[in-house]
């Protein structure tokens, strides 16, 4: 069977779409980070390959994070166990 007479996969299709968008974006974030990291004249290598490792992390919202954590701080307020006492 000809290559142009075979059924199209769109699942796959759909799936290598995906995928060529995330890489591109990432490339995207990533040469960005490069630029920046140059205007910033960062001083040594490894700063600059950090910021363009990190490129693609958000910051965190503290309220929101706090909020739905499995577990609060204020759990362990006032708290007295022997082996953490001093």
């Amino acid at each position: 069977m000809s290559f142009l007479k075979r059924k199209i996969n769109f699942k796959d299709l759909e799936e290598e779409l995906q995928s060529a968008v995330k890489a591109d974006d990432l490339y995207k974030l990533q040469n960005d980070a490069k630029l920046r990291a140059v205007e910033q004249n960062v001083p040594n290598y490894e700063q600059f390959r950090q910021m363009v490792k990190a490129a693609h992390l958000k910051p965190m919202d503290r309220k929101k994070n706090v909020k739905d954590s499995s577990w609060q701080l204020k759990d362990f307020e006032g708290r007295t166990d022997e082996k953490y006492e001093k």
